[in-house]
């Protein structure tokens, strides 16, 4: 398919997101030549690797596509690059003519645009049902497990240990359980970020009390999130779940954080032992990375994933830093896939890694930025407010964790999961 024409793209809604991403004309040559081995916009977007949304308003808004048969009208060649382009060219040019040479044109488009927020799209055909993608997005992430935090070190509030930890882990199921059920939605994405467990070996400083060692940890945290995973699959049949993940930086196996490899921390032990828990379910499917970082495409939208606890803060202020941090990380993927690009002329431009959201953990806070481009997530904790957030950042949080439903319009629903 063709290159893109900009990196950039403004928030808000699909059209404007996508709107100079693609290069139309490739994009329509492509889907003419698609459109005869599939059998619906779905399908076709599927094969194309776009939104079905943005895939069906470009080619309505540039080439008058508005029902899938007209994809499948016409000749069977299919006219070149050049030759598509020199020919809207014209088309726009005998428009311009027409425009210019009828005022009652002019005034009658005039008159609608003015009206342009009282106009409601009625679909031309209602008997014919919408079919969108939708998936559901659960984040599990710095569980701490084998942290202890007595009640007279920081109240009741703020006590934790893998009592509480596993009453926690159970609750938020029966939430993930319950939005299956109720949104009827039968994909599931599971982004484990990292610090699933508490470790031995770093942040001796900080007060507070390892229950077991880390491999008991680990063992420990991992088996009974299978557990609660194998019977989400056993309750919902129908359900597809992907689980992702990616390490932190407490499960390490040494204490500066130079010495080791996300390979070699419990959270990526953890990982390899649920997939061999788990490995016999055929609806369950692993995607772990070996790095500090994973790419995802969720829908349509490109989800950068990571723990968090590489990214700083910007004169002084951890949003800042977090904004910042995901320019540079599109900038650098961008840069990667221009050169794959270079070398490689027929590169569709859906294979192109755009950043749509970072999701990250470690912050242990609950928020969403939203910026220009990129708009980025950050999870909470089950621990909620530690002793080193309370005593050094004077900072105070409530245990949560974060579910996303996201369709063709990116994420349109954020539940914060507060645990009991």
């Amino acid at each position: 398919m063709g290159m893109i024409t900009t990196g950039i793209h403004s928030s808000g809604t699909t059209n404007r997101r996508h709107m100079g991403k693609y290069n139309w004309s490739q994009v329509y040559i492509e889907a003419r030549r698609e459109a005869r081995n599939c059998d619906s916009w779905t399908e076709l977007r599927k094969v194309m690797g776009m939104p079905r949304r943005s895939l069906k308003d470009g080619l309505m808004r540039e080439f008058d596509i508005e029902y899938y048969e007209d994809l499948l009208e016409g000749d069977d060649e299919i006219m070149s690059s050049h030759d598509l382009e020199r020919a809207r060219n014209e088309e726009r040019r005998l428009k311009e003519k027409v425009r210019a040479n009828n005022w009652i044109l002019e005034a009658i488009t005039d008159g609608l645009d003015a009206l342009n927020g009282f106009k409601t799209n009625i679909p031309r055909n209602v008997t014919d049902p919408v079919v969108t993608d939708h998936a559901i997005v659960a984040l599990v992430g710095d569980w701490h497990w084998g942290q202890q935090t007595n009640e007279s070190l920081m109240g009741e509030f703020a006590e934790y240990n893998t009592h509480i930890a596993d009453r926690r882990l159970g609750e938020y199921f029966g939430e993930i359980a319950r939005v299956v059920e109720t949104t009827k939605i039968d994909t599931l994405y599971l982004v484990m970020l990292g610090d699933e467990v508490e470790g031995s070996e770093i942040r001796d400083t900080q007060t507070r009390v390892i229950s077991s060692g880390i491999v008991t940890q680990m063992l420990q945290f991992f088996s009974i999130l299978s557990s609660y995973i194998e019977d989400l699959t056993s309750k919902f049949l129908d359900l597809e779940i992907k689980i992702i993940g990616v390490s932190g930086n407490h499960t390490r196996l040494t204490k500066t954080k130079t010495d080791v490899i996300p390979t070699e921390t419990m959270d990526y032990c953890g990982y390899a032992y649920m997939m061999a828990l788990l490995g016999r379910v055929p609806c369950i499917q692993f995607n772990i990375a070996e790095s500090w970082h994973i790419y995802e495409r969720i829908c349509g939208y490109g989800f950068y994933i990571t723990h968090g606890d590489g990214i700083r803060s910007y004169r002084g202020l951890p949003a800042y830093g977090l904004i910042k941090a995901g320019h540079s990380i599109q900038s650098c993927l961008l840069v990667e896939d221009k050169e794959l690009a270079r070398r490689n002329p027929d590169m569709r431009a859906s294979d192109i890694r755009f950043v749509d959201y970072m999701v990250t953990g470690h912050f242990h806070s609950d928020n969403m930025l939203e910026d220009i481009d990129v708009e980025i997530i950050t999870n909470g904790s089950p621990t909620g407010t530690s002793p080193y957030a309370a005593k050094d950042l004077r900072r105070a949080a409530r245990p949560s964790q974060t579910i996303l439903i996201v369709n063709e319009d990116g994420v349109y629903c954020k539940i914060k999961k507060v645990l009991k």
